[in-house]
């Protein structure tokens, strides 16, 4: 990280100072609550507006979120955030969007009955069909481009999987996962727009009477054109970890048939999970369960993604 932003993020008056700054540039009288989530600097402004302030080292980021918002911006059955302006301030590249509407669903999660959660899986496979099914060229900008993208995640797996720590016994399973496993990386009839990180704090809901609806999605920084299947990858560790019967309600929102829901299938989509730009076993594992062998990449499929015909 750019160590004068580094600073920046964890000094609050500078932060403020920076954010003051870009309001009255643009005659924006705000007040600012500092929301503390994220790798970047993010301003609730009037409880109406977000600002967010990039890294000068995610400059390739900071313009991908731009074209991904314009683009996606009333092209869904959700709402994504309206780009009110992107701009530049003493180098710091930033974006002003309008907030959405409900609540981030982590802050809910615990709190919903299973049933729903059930139903809350089942819209967002739907949603993510939806997504997936847009145009694929109205991304073709985008900076981070799929086939040297994925080519230097298999060329580099050994590399990135030992930057994060994990041992060489989990590295040659890696290795072996990913060469068996693996589908065809670039098939065009499988590249579409992904949203790349389908995590609770991305996907925004809101309640009507008992009932809660997926109403809106966030940050597309490393959104991109790529193979369909890499977006399921983060569902089984991020949403459902250890419920073969959510991740199967995703899979069947999004349209696949159960015959189709095959152990050859769930193995692929941790293929996805070991070459995904933010695989981090080390850290993942963490949340797993003791009696879970971290250390077992066949136990970690079953746990994140094993798919089975489990009732409510």
């Amino acid at each position: 990280m750019n160590l004068s932003f580094l600073s920046l993020t964890k000094n609050a008056e500078a932060a403020e100072t920076i954010a003051k700054k870009i309001t009255e540039k643009h005659n924006l009288s705000a007040s600012l609550v500092r929301i503390l989530e994220g790798s970047q600097l993010v301003f609730l402004l009037n409880d109406s507006l977000v600002l967010k302030i990039f890294n000068p080292d995610d400059e390739l980021f900071f313009q991908n979120e731009v074209l991904f918002l314009q683009q996606l911006f009333g092209k869904l059955p959700i709402k994504t955030p309206k780009l009110i302006l992107s701009d530049y301030e003493e180098n710091l590249p930033y974006l002003i969007m309008q907030k959405l509407e409900g609540v981030p669903l982590n802050k809910v999660w615990e709190t919903i009955s299973y049933a729903q959660k059930s139903e809350l899986l089942y819209q967002l496979g739907t949603i993510v069909k939806e997504y997936h099914h847009l145009p694929k060229n109205r991304f073709t900008n985008t900076t981070h481009p799929w086939s040297p993208f994925i080519r230097d995640q298999k060329e580099n797996l050994v590399k990135n999987h030992t930057n994060f720590g994990v041992n060489m016994e989990l590295i040659d399973q890696i290795i072996k996962w990913v060469n068996i496993h693996s589908s065809d990386l670039s098939n065009s009839e499988d590249i579409v727009p992904l949203h790349t990180e389908l995590m609770l704090e991305h996907i925004f809901v809101e309640q009507t009477g008992d009932k809660w609806s997926i109403t809106g999605l966030i940050d597309f920084e490393p959104a991109m054109l790529g193979h369909r299947e890499y977006d399921f990858a983060a569902v089984g560790v991020f949403i459902c970890p250890g419920d073969p019967h959510l991740f199967r309600q995703f899979m069947l929102g999004y349209g696949y048939k159960p015959e189709k829901l095959t152990p050859s299938f769930s193995r692929r989509i941790m293929s996805w999970l070991l070459l995904h730009r933010y695989c981090n076993l080390t850290w993942f594992c963490k949340s797993v369960p003791k009696n879970i062998p971290s250390n077992n990449l066949e136990s970690l499929h079953d746990y994140w993604y094993a798919i089975k015909s489990n009732h409510l």
